[in-house]
C-alpha cells in the first residue's frame, strides 16, 4: 500500500485491518488476503508509463518482512509522494469488563475465584491519511486518502464456571 502510494499509483480498492499490525503506524495498513475472500488491496497505474513491482522477503531482528518497491519513469523532477496518518480522536474502551467463561478450566476454575486477565482494555483510534506531494524535499500538497476507524477493545476477565464442591460431608 505504501508502496504504492509513494510511486502515485492510484488505490482503487483498499480496507485497513480492524485491529493494529505491528509492521506499521495505524493508517498506513491495507489488508491483502490470499484465501479468495473479497478484501484486498487493488490499484492501478495511471502514470502512462510501465511500472516493475519487486517484492522481496527482507530478515529484520528475528522475524521475515516482505518489502515492495515499484519503478517506474518520473514525470516530474524533484517530486517524491509519501502517505502520513494524522490521528483525529482517541476512543476510550468501555468501564465494565467482559467476562469469558473459561470452560476447561485452563485459567480459572471455581466461579468464586478471582477473574483472571484474557486481555487488557485497549484505546481506539480514528485516523485520517492523506498522501502528501513533496517537490524537492518541501511539501507543495496534501491530498485526503481515506479515514480509519480502530475500535478500542474492552478488557476480558477469564472466569470459573465450576461450583466449588465441600471436601467434608456435614
Amino acid at each position: 500500500y505504501l508502496a504504492a502510494v509513494r510511486a502515485n499509483m492510484t488505490i482503487t480498492k483498499r480496507e485497513a485491518h480492524s485491529d493494529k499490525v505491528n509492521y506499521t503506524a495505524y493508517g498506513l495498513d491495507a489488508t491483502v488476503n490470499l484465501d479468495g475472500k473479497k478484501i484486498d488491496l487493488t490499484f492501478k497505474n495511471t502514470t502512462g508509463s510501465n511500472v516493475y513491482i519487486l517484492t522481496y522477503l527482507e530478515r529484520v531482528g528475528n522475524r521475515w518482512v516482505c518489502k515492495v518497491d515499484i519503478y517506474g519513469e518520473s514525470h516530474e523532477e524533484g517530486v517524491t509522494y509519501d502517505l502520513i496518518a494524522e490521528t483525529v480522536e482517541i476512543l476510550q474502551p468501555p468501564a465494565e469488563p467482559e467476562y469469558v467463561e473459561d470452560k476447561t478450566g485452563t485459567h480459572v476454575v471455581y466461579i468464586d475465584d478471582d477473574p483472571v486477565v484474557k486481555r487488557k482494555a485497549e484505546e481506539g483510534v480514528v485516523v485520517d491519511t492523506f498522501q502528501v506531494k513533496y517537490l524537492n524535499g518541501k511539501e507543495v500538497s496534501r491530498t485526503f486518502v481515506a479515514q480509519d476507524t480502530y475500535k478500542a477493545k474492552t478488557q476480558q476477565l477469564w472466569v470459573g464456571v465450576s461450583e466449588r464442591e465441600d471436601a467434608w460431608p456435614y
